[in-house]
């Protein structure tokens, strides 16, 4: 090792010093801590030796790298490629020599590294590309055929491989080599990737994926088009409590106007009377009646507080009695206002509300027809004996067997049909970044929009094994877990949150109105308080009027210890209700 301005004597004193406390090069120094070091050699001076151990780290660290050069260049599969053109460099050869003091090997000192090949394996007596075939032979073994680790699986390009000077020698980026394989014979591959949710962050669609980059290029997002387009966000919550306008009672969105037919027969409007007890409306009857003050009637679907009502289109006047504000009703048929299973289109002056009007529901009967069910069951037809309304509608069918189909039209002829889901009024719900982002995304976001989902499409959807077997409590229990989840949709858990629209995690639970009920994110117009994540957040509420659906919704639970600490619940993804 160096001893820079040291006599002969006291170098020999100190190699002295060195080889008693067991020294015998500068490999064996840099061995220990400079601490260490110090305490080993008592008789030396400790800034004499703190020098003594930097110099022979210094000195080990330039030996090392003069001789790790020197191996390299004596690989046998180094020196084959001739991109390379390594030479042998004598003249390192002998710089390395000259300052380990002649000796060119460094097996007494250290033992050889394993990341260099022996001079007798397979490594060293072939080419590249043999040594490459020997690595895709031993990779063939190690998983079955058929498995998604095998190596045909991963790598499905190598089998049909050609190694030639060319493929061996010239580079390829992973991102041409994936772009090869996903863009080749088969096309479909890349299309496959959009209904492919497990493994990794799929789906990915590449259709959405150019949209978005086309929209970047232009300085703008999908979130961004959908709010110009809907322009809904601002239209019921506003996020920061800054309330900008206020309104004394939520807001009612009607659709299109829509005729009923059934049967062949369109729903008219007849019976109508006013005033008193009686209220002003007119029944709804399947057919024609054979009477005068009758009206093919004109309908509309209005939404109120995520509930939809059936209501009369227009300043209708039938036997000189005005059914402008006229909503669907449940009637005893007498005249009387007393309630009933008959369905009377009614105005009792009071706001849309579930207590006094009836909510409906739309439920496709599986061919071209929608049922349409009410808070006392299914729409459907029976007899009142009247001769203005002889074949009335009721409110009341307990099932679909006796249940009315319903066509949407839109003219009182009945030849122009509608799609119902067109004549629905615009959803003027406000919507999380997150979860736009879930129904702008072609089929991944079945999971959230879905009104038919059914047990294997979730299955399907987050790559679930042994779907035949798998119970709809099993996949609440995997599922429920948040780490589970978030891997399975691609979600962060900040995006969970903001799916879910909690104001806070932390809130642990509890019914509606006490202080552990989880909050929203928002705050409602024209309200001093915060919205409850079941009146605003990631609520399953398809518009039904079932008691048991309506408050179902979508948070994300904290984990729950007792007085020792101990966790009692773990933190998961509920459902609750």
């Amino acid at each position: 090792m160096p001893t820079y301005n040291l006599s002969s004597g006291t170098v020999s004193e100190y190699v002295t010093t060195l080889k008693k406390a067991g020294y015998d090069s500068v490999f064996d120094i840099i061995a220990k801590s400079r601490a260490d070091f110090i305490k080993s050699v008592p008789d030396m001076e400790d800034s004499r030796a703190r020098q003594t151990y930097h110099q022979a780290r210094d000195r080990a660290h330039v030996l090392k790298s003069l001789y790790r050069s020197w191996q390299l260049r004596q690989e046998p599969v180094i020196g084959r490629l001739k991109k390379l053109a390594p030479s042998p460099s004598p003249l390192l050869k002998d710089t390395l020599l000259r300052n380990i003091g002649g000796d060119g090997d460094f097996s007494d000192l250290m033992e050889r590294s394993t990341d260099y090949a022996d001079a007798a394996s397979i490594q060293s007596l072939f080419s590249p590309g043999r040594y490459a075939v020997a690595l895709y032979k031993v990779a063939k073994a190690f998983h079955e055929e058929g498995s998604a680790l095998d190596i045909d699986t991963r790598r499905p390009d190598l089998k049909d491989l050609i190694l030639s000077e060319t493929t061996m020698n010239q580079e390829i980026t992973s991102l041409d080599l994936l772009l090869e394989m996903l863009q080749g014979n088969d096309s479909n591959k890349l299309n496959a990737l959009s209904t492919s949710f497990f493994p990794m962050t799929l789906p990915y669609d590449d259709r959405l994926t150019q949209i978005s980059a086309a929209l970047d290029a232009q300085g703008r997002t999908l979130n961004g088009i959908w709010d110009s387009l809907s322009d809904t966000l601002a239209s019921s919550f506003a996020a920061d409590g800054q309330l900008t306008r206020s309104t004394p009672f939520s807001e009612e969105v009607s659709g299109r106007k829509i005729f009923l037919k059934t049967d062949d027969k369109m729903v008219f409007l007849a019976h109508a009377t006013a005033g008193g007890a009686h209220l002003p409306g007119a029944h709804l009857n399947a057919g024609k009646p054979d009477a005068e003050a009758v009206l093919v009637a004109p309908l509309h679907i209005t939404r109120k507080d995520g509930l939809f009502y059936l209501g009369i289109e227009g300043d209708i006047t039938l036997n000189n009695i005005s059914l402008s504000g006229c909503y669907l009703m449940a009637d005893s048929g007498e005249d009387n206002g007393n309630e009933g299973n008959y369905a009377r289109m009614g105005n009792t002056g009071a706001h849309l509300n579930p207590t006094t009007y009836l909510p409906i529901t739309l439920e496709p009967d599986g061919g071209n027809g929608t049922w349409l069910k009410t808070s006392k069951g299914y729409i459907g037809i029976g007899s009142s004996g009247a001769i203005d309304w002889p074949t009335p509608l009721t409110v009341a069918e307990p099932s679909t067997a006796t249940a009315l189909s319903f066509s949407f039209c839109s003219d009182e002829s009945g030849n122009n049909p509608v799609s119902p889901d067109a004549s629905l009024p615009p959803n003027t719900a406000p919507n999380p970044p997150a979860r736009t982002i879930l129904n702008l995304t072609p089929v991944s976001y079945q999971l959230m929009a879905n009104e038919e989902l059914t047990e294997t499409d979730i299955i399907s959807h987050y790559g679930l094994e042994n779907s035949q077997q798998r119970s709809v409590g099993d996949l609440a229990t995997q599922l429920n877990d948040i780490p589970t989840f978030c891997e399975k949709t691609g979600l962060t858990f900040n995006q969970l949150l903001d799916l879910t629209a909690q104001f806070s995690y932390a809130r642990a639970g509890g019914k509606k109105g006490t202080a552990n009920h989880p909050m929203s994110h928002f705050k409602k117009y024209g309200a001093t308080y915060t919205a409850d994540v079941d009146e605003y957040g990631a609520a399953f509420i398809n518009s039904g009027v079932d008691k048991n659906i309506e408050d179902i919704f979508l948070w994300v639970q904290p984990e729950q210890r007792d007085a020792a600490g101990n966790i009692t619940t773990a933190a998961a993804l509920n459902f609750y209700g």
